[in-house]
């Protein structure tokens, strides 16, 4: 049986805040369409929903993916 690790949303809280960069919250909420409380909360201890998750994806300049944003590791 294959069993799926459940997501750590503290590391991929890190993950969110390393694509983020020197962004202020506010900053990268607008190019995701939330406010700067929700933010925080990705960052912190809330994994973003699917369609969010792209969005930030997007944003990473090192271009790593949903997987690495996720599970730290890159996609094959």
């Amino acid at each position: 049986m294959n069993r799926k690790k459940p997501l750590d949303a503290v590391a991929v809280g890190r993950r969110i805040r390393e694509i983020r960069g020197a962004r202020t919250l506010d900053q990268f909420g607008e190019l995701l369409g939330v406010k700067n409380p929700t933010v925080y909360r990705y960052e912190n201890d809330r994994v973003p929903d699917g369609e969010t998750l792209l969005s930030i994806a997007a944003l990473d300049p090192l271009k790593r993916g949903v997987e690495w944003l996720l599970t730290g590791e890159r996609g094959k």
